[in-house]
């Protein structure tokens, strides 16, 4: 009996003292998580790899030529988090491309010249990396951000790739 009374005690001046810590407004701060340096970039894609054959002066255009059809991409900052600098990566899902590149996240752009691809191990090659606020529209004729850039692999040096579409808005139904 003794016990049970200890114990029902002890209860009661946890319960307070959780009770008047939680009333603390000082307890539970608002936390601002903030931006990365390399916002606006940052976020998951959804993006088509279209393929250009180069003959001479001559570029030829297919439209999703290996039937892969939209593949999320995703981009982050490094653990570093300089601002001059972001991860590119596919997460498997098109070519299998996981490259860090360089960028300028005030102007919106990337660019890479033979980096180092994670996955493979071949040189990859990034330009004409943009991304254009409010300029996409998804499947569900949602407005969101574009993205864009042109992409060559030493692998495969006779065909320029372009990988294009619009940011993840997260609503399942603009989902590929």
């Amino acid at each position: 009996m003794k016990n049970k009374n200890i114990f029902n005690i002890f209860l009661l001046g946890l319960s307070l003292i959780l009770i008047t810590n939680g009333c603390n407004k000082d307890y539970f701060k608002k936390v601002d998580p903030g931006k990365s340096s390399t916002y606006p970039l940052n976020g998951e894609y959804w993006v088509q790899l279209d393929a250009a054959t180069i003959t001479g002066t001559d570029t030829t255009w297919t439209v999703d030529p290996y039937g892969l059809g939209y593949g999320k991409i995703m981009i982050s900052n490094l653990a570093t988090d300089k601002g001059d600098s972001i991860w590119l990566d596919d997460l498997k899902n098109l070519w299998q491309v996981k490259v860090k590149v360089a960028c300028n996240p005030a102007l919106r752009t990337f660019h890479v010249a033979n980096g180092l691809e994670y996955y493979n191990g071949d040189a990859t090659t990034i330009t004409n990396g943009k991304l254009l606020l409010n300029k996409g529209i998804t499947k569900t004729g949602n407005k969101t951000d574009s993205i864009f850039m042109l992409v060559q692999w030493a692998s495969d040096p006779a065909t320029l790739y372009r990988m294009s579409g619009v940011r993840r808005t997260g609503f399942q139904a603009d989902d590929y």
